[in-house]
């Protein structure tokens, strides 16, 4: 097997982090800390003592009542309904959040939920107003659809109760644009609504402290006192971002995994969890492609200079990828600096040398 390192590149870089803030929660830890955070900080924490009351921790691997996700067991919290009209939930602060979208509130963000249902009801996802003074911002309805009557609701069935599904609400201001997608992909698209109101989060400097006196928003809670519109719900997973993701983006995060939500790491194309020698063909594959559309993970992953095409521009920061161990920290990095430090020439060389091998299985 042809070892990238034999073409002799050096190359000194930094580890790259993500723009602008990105929050994981996986519940590995049993409690409600966060796994990970880029850009800032967060904190879920009890809304109340109500919530806690209805909240507990588990494995898919030791409840025979709940499957695992598709590719193995997983941690959960688990959200019985909540009592008192269902005000309660789990409070959200955080720092490193700021103003976008043309306001002076965070207009573009994304939320994305990996939840299984065990029986469809109303649903809430979360609620911008950070003390329930009014019903929840996103929905499931009991007929399966998915949103909010002042943006719209995907059709009905959209979402199936009994089964692990990655839920994800982008809002995009910036372009007035709503985006509601299913393992990936789009449900639904309408408008994003007005700047700085009632679809718009708090700001990191809106609040600080700890929850709830400072909470920017609220999980699973609702503040409808015409009835009780919250449900049992099983999440493995919920990412927050304080940008809208694009749709390849989503696309390439897919459906669930007991892993958690975030985006590959550029340059694995075969999925292994690294960039190493097997992402050479598939690289060099998509690359190649002359028929037929990429999946929106190869589109993704083989785009390593971010400029939206799979091209001969990602030839040079692929191979600094595969020559500089430990270069992806973080997600979505910006690697088009990349090549101006890599040698043209060394670059068409292992391309050459790649596909060798693609050749001699034709």
């Amino acid at each position: 097997m042809f070892m990238p390192r034999s073409v002799g590149l050096v190359v000194a870089l930094t580890p790259i982090a993500a723009s602008g803030a990105e929050f994981m929660w996986n519940f590995n830890a049993g409690d409600l800390s966060t796994t990970s955070q880029v850009g800032g900080t967060a904190q879920l924490d009890y809304f109340n003592f109500e919530t806690q009351a209805v909240t507990q921790f588990g494995n898919t691997a030791s409840n025979p009542n709940v499957p695992d996700l598709p590719d193995g067991p997983a941690s959960y919290v688990f959200t019985g309904v909540i009592p008192n009209d269902g005000v309660g939930g789990y409070g959200l602060s955080y720092t490193g959040v700021t103003g976008n979208g043309g306001g002076i509130y965070v207009n573009d963000f994304t939320f994305i939920f990996d939840v299984f249902i065990p029986t469809l009801n109303w649903t809430p996802f979360f609620n911008t107003n950070e003390s329930h003074n009014n019903d929840a911002d996103w929905y499931v309805a009991p007929d399966g659809r998915l949103g909010i009557g002042s943006i719209g609701y995907a059709p009905a069935g959209t979402v199936a109760s009994g089964e692990w599904t990655r839920l994800a609400f982008v809002r995009d201001r910036t372009n007035n644009i709503v985006k509601y997608y299913k393992n990936g992909v789009e449900v639904f698209s309408g408008a994003a609504g007005s700047v700085d109101g009632r679809f718009s989060l708090y700001t990191s400097s809106d609040g600080s402290g700890p929850s709830p006196a400072s909470n920017s928003l609220i999980i699973y809670g609702e503040g409808d006192t015409s009835g009780n519109y919250t449900n049992d719900i099983y999440t493995s997973s919920i990412f927050f971002a304080d940008s809208a993701l694009s749709p390849l983006k989503i696309g390439a995060m897919g459906g669930p995994r007991a892993a958690g939500i975030a985006l590959p790491l550029l340059g694995d194309i075969d999925g292994s969890g690294q960039v190493n020698n097997q992402d050479i063909a598939p690289f060099v594959e998509a690359l190649t492609n002359t028929g037929g559309s990429l999946s929106a993970y190869v589109q993704y992953t083989a785009d390593v200079n971010g400029d939206g095409s799979v091209n001969n521009q990602d030839i040079a920061p692929f191979v600094a990828l595969l020559t500089t161990p430990g270069l992806l920290q973080g997600s979505d990095p910006e690697l088009a600096p990349l090549m101006s430090l890599v040698p043209e020439p060394a670059s068409l060389s292992l391309l050459a040398l790649a596909c060798l091998p693609l050749r001699r299985r034709r």
